[in-house]
């Protein structure tokens, strides 16, 4: 992922005449086909606080609009730090996390409340138009730490220490404080001894901007084992031999953070689906991007919006493309043939994994989407997968050897893998795992289907055998309290035989 100022973006801009930047953005490229980005883990300042900024940058690539061969996208998007993935926190049980979330996207005023086509892209306060389920409030943050085990944040117990300055500090996972633009909140997490270990992540969560904002502004928190006290789940007698896959260092730890890039051109008006405030918010950018033309960090722009189509949801003036639409708002937007949609890793495009034969990796993986889900596999025999953990929960054996992973938006996986020496694909919805499902119209239904997520290149290693059918063999490990079977645990709420056809059956 390449970082560029966006002068070049600012004179196309001023040559058309149509409108003036008032910003010259970072523009965020996305590689293809290099080696897989290593996320630095965010440190904490003097105070203790590790610190997310939401900025705007201009987000482009992979491919170099010239063909469809390879995806294209240009559009001014909201990001961490000014990066597509911020980098990576990690954290062990016992421990607090202390994190500081500003917005410092830009905001105006409405003239009026409902005066909806110049103003409600970005107001300072939230809009009580359209419910909570439309794209409206864009520039308004709030936060959450998905996953998380402990105190939602809603009972005013102060954060001890509490920060500096007057901003507001919440002691747990409050998804409901707004951020507005020019503002911080804070938020305190005590994570317990005995929270599982696993991946969890961060994500903006104010209904109206959540789908928008979500596409590049997230972030992998790891949960690792304390070793002085915490809860081991690889502590019973049977997981001794499992051991060793799972070193401190976290030497064999390969993290994967999965982000979906969607944008679609609707080639007519009625796809843009909407109610009189604002269009529905189904994860999809291209909804924000043609109703909300006064939105100053949203997506199109005076060039001439080609999307290889002869009609446009757009102005319908000026344009010299065959659909015949220029967009109105401030900042260019394309797409390479009429759509894009492609998921990328750790902010790259296909990009290459390398690993050794023979040794055995742990992967974490982060689905850090909104909508739609992956099947993933391998493209050809010779890796072997065995699936451990599963939304930072413990399987109660491990690992589960599979080839395929369901692996659906917000998901968090983990598993051990080990491959022969040779070149692999990581895909999703290839082969017999392109199911489909007729029946279901939402769009988390949809499968992403991508034959290149990522090049896996292992190099031989002297002396090592092939892949066997089973590396690892199995175990039951230890489980949390709050993890424990509760199928045949005897209740003594329950009187009677029949009422016992109504006993809980089911873990959580």
């Amino acid at each position: 992922m390449g970082v560029q100022c966006a002068i070049s973006l600012l004179v196309v801009v001023a040559t058309f005449g149509t409108v003036v930047a008032q910003t010259a953005y970072p523009v965020l490229n996305i590689t293809k086909g290099a080696v897989l980005p290593t996320l630095q883990t965010l440190q904490p300042d003097a105070g203790d606080w590790i610190t997310l900024r939401m900025l705007p940058a201009t987000i482009q690539g992979p491919g170099d609009n010239t063909s469809a061969d390879d995806p294209y996208i240009m559009y001014t998007g909201r990001t961490y730090n000014e990066a597509l993935v911020a980098g990576m926190i990690r954290i062990e049980q016992g421990e607090t996390l202390r994190l500081k979330v500003c917005n410092e996207l830009p905001a105006y005023m409405p003239d009026a409340i409902g005066a909806l086509n110049d103003s409600f892209a970005t107001p300072i306060a939230p809009l009580e138009e359209g419910g909570v389920n439309v794209y409206k409030d864009i520039n308004i943050l709030a936060n959450h730490l998905h996953g998380f085990y402990g105190n939602p944040g809603t009972e005013n117990i102060a954060c001890n220490p509490l920060p500096d300055n007057s901003s507001d500090c919440y002691r747990g996972d409050n998804i409901f404080a707004d951020i507005p633009p020019g503002s911080c909140n804070y938020y305190q997490y005590d994570f317990a001894d005995v929270a599982s270990p696993g991946a969890l992540w961060i994500h903006p969560h104010h209904h109206g901007s959540s789908s928008l904002m979500t596409h590049t502004a997230t972030v992998p928190v790891i949960v690792n084992v304390n070793p002085e006290g915490g809860f081991d789940p690889l502590g019973s007698a049977s997981c001794a031999s499992i051991r060793q896959f799972f070193p401190a260092d976290n030497s064999n730890e390969i993290i994967l953070h999965f982000q979906t890039f969607m944008l679609a051109v609707f080639t007519e008006e009625s796809q843009n689906v909407q109610n009189e405030t604002g269009p529905i918010d189904d994860g999809f950018i291209a909804n924000a991007v043609g109703s909300l033309p006064s939105d100053p960090l949203c997506c199109a722009g005076p060039q001439p919006l080609d999307d290889g189509t002869l009609s446009t949801t757009w102005d319908n003036t000026g344009d010299t493309g065959p659909d015949a639409g220029n967009s109105s708002s401030l900042l260019p937007f394309y797409t390479s043939g009429s759509n894009a949609q492609f998921s990328t890793i750790n902010g790259a495009y296909q990009p290459i994994i390398n690993m050794d034969a023979g040794k055995t990796y742990r992967w974490i993986m982060i689905q850090a989407a909104t909508m739609k889900w992956m099947h993933l596999s391998f493209d050809k025999p010779g890796c072997v997968m065995g699936l451990y953990s599963r939304d930072a929960n413990i399987l109660n054996q491990i690992p589960r050897l599979t080839d395929n992973i369901a692996f659906a938006a917000a998901n968090r996986v983990a598993v051990l893998v080990q491959c022969d020496a040779g070149s692999y694909q990581l895909q999703t919805g290839q082969g017999k795992f392109a199911t489909l499902d007729p029946g279901c119209a939402s769009s988390h239904c949809d499968l992403i289907q991508q034959p290149i997520l990522a090049a896996i290149e292992v190099a031989a290693v002297a002396g090592t055998e092939p892949v066997s059918a089973d590396p690892w063999g199995s175990c039951v490990p230890q489980m949390p309290p709050y993890l424990q079977d509760l199928r045949f645990v005897p209740s003594p709420c329950i009187k009677n035989e029949k009422n016992k056809k109504l006993h809980l059956s089911v873990s959580i």
